[in-house]
C-alpha cells in the first residue's frame, strides 16, 4: 500500500462488509414465537433453556409467547401446551 492514499483502492479490508454475499446474511432471523398454555392450579416460572428468558404463567389458562428456541427444553415440563 502506497503513502498518502495512493493505491487505497487496491486495499481489501480483511473484516467488514463483504460485498460477494450481498442479499445473504449470517445473523440469525428474529426468533420466531409458540404459544404455550399452562392448565395447572398455582403460578408457575419457566426458564427457557435456551434464551435464559424466564417465563411467566400466572394460573390456569394463561397463555404465553415463549421463544420457539426454548419449547423443546419446556416439553417436560407438567401442565404446559402448545396452542394451535
Amino acid at each position: 500500500m502506497g503513502c498518502c492514499g495512493k493505491n487505497r483502492s487496491a486495499y481489501t479490508p480483511q473484516y467488514g462488509y463483504n460485498n460477494r454475499f450481498a442479499g445473504e446474511s449470517n445473523l440469525p432471523a428474529a426468533p420466531v414465537t409458540v404459544t404455550l398454555q399452562y392448565n395447572g392450579q398455582s403460578a408457575l416460572t419457566v426458564s427457557g433453556p435456551v434464551s435464559g428468558r424466564r417465563y411467566r404463567f400466572a394460573g390456569f389458562g394463561v397463555q404465553v409467547e415463549v421463544d420457539s428456541r426454548d419449547v423443546p427444553g419446556m416439553r417436560g415440563v407438567p401442565h404446559l401446551q402448545r396452542v394451535i
